[in-house]
């Protein structure tokens, strides 16, 4: 049951990015089924944005720790 809950919430949040233009679904056509997703320029664009903003805050927090040690 839970299994398929998370599979339900995965599906959904893909086809929500897809949705958005983030990511792209291709059909390998393959027996069993494949199916791959790829970044759109959006989301690649939107992924350096999110890296950015991780250093941002790294950097922010290891400016208030020697703050703090000081």
């Amino acid at each position: 049951m839970f299994l398929l809950a998370q599979n339900q919430t995965l599906s959904n949040s893909l086809r929500e990015l897809e949705a958005d233009g983030l990511i792209t679904r291709h059909d390998d056509h393959q027996v069993p089924p494949s199916v791959t997703y790829h970044l759109t320029s959006l989301g690649k664009d939107l992924a350096m944005t999110m890296n950015q903003l991780f250093d941002w805050g790294q950097e922010l927090y290891s400016k208030k720790e020697k703050m703090v040690e000081h």
